[in-house]
């Protein structure tokens, strides 16, 4: 694995990718699967897989609890021990956690942006990183680790659903200059609005 396919992972596991083991399986495997509407950043994920791929990415139906009907594209990579690795970095139990030794890096910060972050309104600068899934303390964790590796300074905004990370105005141009170089031109209306 590559330095920038491991900073691409750290980027991917902070937002929608999964780290899954098959059954019987002793080696994880990743999974990507965004809406059709992301087809385009799907695509440039497999393009930075490619070599640990051997599906191209497929479409696929899914019901959620409410009977709604969306399609997603997505694809898996092989199972390895590297990938593996990054589990046990990420996984407590079936939990995503965020790791203690986490380091961001402009890169993996877009990436994690651009996965589960957006516009609080076309009215407010201030942007969003979805955090629900993780802890209080993780919460806490990954606003430090933001400060340190990027210099931005953050909130936090209580979900019915847990805590997100809030970047205001008087962060915004600090995160987008550190971000916008590695944002694809598909998910820049994340970025604007």
């Amino acid at each position: 694995m590559s330095e920038r396919q491991r900073a691409l992972l750290d980027g991917m596991l902070l937002g929608d990718a999964h780290l899954e083991r098959q059954k019987g399986a002793l080696t994880a495997r990743l999974k990507v699967e965004h809406s059709i509407g992301q087809a385009d950043y799907v695509a440039w994920k497999y393009d930075e897989w490619r070599e640990w791929v051997l599906t191209p990415p497929r479409e696929r139906q899914r019901q959620n609890r409410l009977g709604t009907t969306s399609t997603n594209v997505g694809f898996s990579t092989i199972s390895h021990v590297e990938l593996e690795r990054f589990r046990e970095r990420y996984y407590r139990g079936r939990r995503k956690v965020v790791p203690d030794d986490l380091d961001l890096t402009p890169f993996t910060l877009a990436v994690w942006f651009m996965d589960d972050g957006s516009r609080k309104s076309g009215q407010c600068r201030g942007l969003y990183l979805n955090t629900q899934s993780f802890t209080a303390a993780e919460v806490d964790h990954l606003r430090w680790v933001l400060r340190r590796d990027v210099g931005v300074v953050t909130t936090i905004r209580e979900q019915p659903d847990g805590l997100q990370i809030y970047i205001p105005s008087s962060s915004v141009t600090e995160f987008v200059k550190a971000i916008a170089g590695y944002v694809l031109p598909s998910m820049m209306y994340k970025l604007s609005g």
